[in-house]
Parts: C-alpha cells; structure tokens; sequence
C-alpha cells in the first residue's frame, strides 16, 4: 500500500533533501507514471510516494557528486533523515531533448515515471504554462 505524507511532512523532508546538499534550481512535480506511485488530485494536501517509500527524480548528469544513489552521499543523507527513497535519474541532458522524449506523453496527461523534474527557469515555466506539473508547496 502506497504511503501518504502530509504537506507539513514533505515540506519537512524537502527541506531535509535541501540541507543534505541537494540544491535545485527547479523542482517540478511531474505526474507519476507507475502504479506504485502517483498524487494526489488536490494540489498540496498531501503526497503519495510510491509502495516503497520512494520518489523519482529527473535530473540534469553530475548535479550532485555523483549520480549513483547507492553512493552518493547527498541521497544517503536524505534518505537517512527522511525514510524515503531517492530513485535518482540524470536523464535531463537538455531542456529540448529532454521535452521532446516526454512531451509527447505529458500533453496527453500520462505520466513519465518521474516525481521531480529538474529544468532550467523557462522551461519549467513553460511546463507550468502548459499544464504539465502539480505543485506540492
């Protein structure tokens, strides 16, 4: 069964991921694209992680030390102080490219497979401008 976190709650471990060294310029919260994971259809009420505590997150290559969640010591961290896992994906390798793989499936309203999408400013701004994510503040 899928775990609920409060707003309070991810605010909490989002500040935590926060203080571990994770600092992102952009977070979006795309739309979950497993069973095992999803959101809630009330932006900021609460957040479901998927059935094992974990969150996705997209991001651009080398944007922590390393990009290998076993080793890393940034989502080491967060994961210690927060009990939820960090299935970390360094598949923003461009605004562009990155919108052209899923934009395809964002515009139909279906998920990616990613909880956090890590963009540049205008590009998240087009995001929300489109529709594309779910705020969780």
């Amino acid at each position: 069964m899928a775990r609920h976190l409060s707003r309070r709650d991810l605010i909490v471990r989002g500040g935590a991921l926060g203080a571990t060294g994770l600092s992102l310029p952009a977070l979006l919260a795309a739309c979950g694209g497993s069973e095992t994971a999803s959101t809630t259809t009330v932006p900021g009420t609460s957040v479901t992680t998927g059935a094992d505590g974990s969150i996705t997150v997209f991001n651009w290559p080398l944007y922590i030390e390393n990009d290998d969640a076993s080793t890393s010591p940034t989502l080491k961290a967060f994961t210690a102080a927060t009990g939820t896992k960090v299935d970390y994906r360094p598949e923003v390798d461009g605004n562009d490219t990155f919108t052209a793989k899923y934009e395809p499936f964002l515009s139909k309203g279906e998920g990616i497979g990613g909880d956090i999408v890590v963009l540049t400013s205008y590009m998240a701004a087009r995001y929300i401008a489109q529709g594309y994510v779910q705020a969780f503040d």
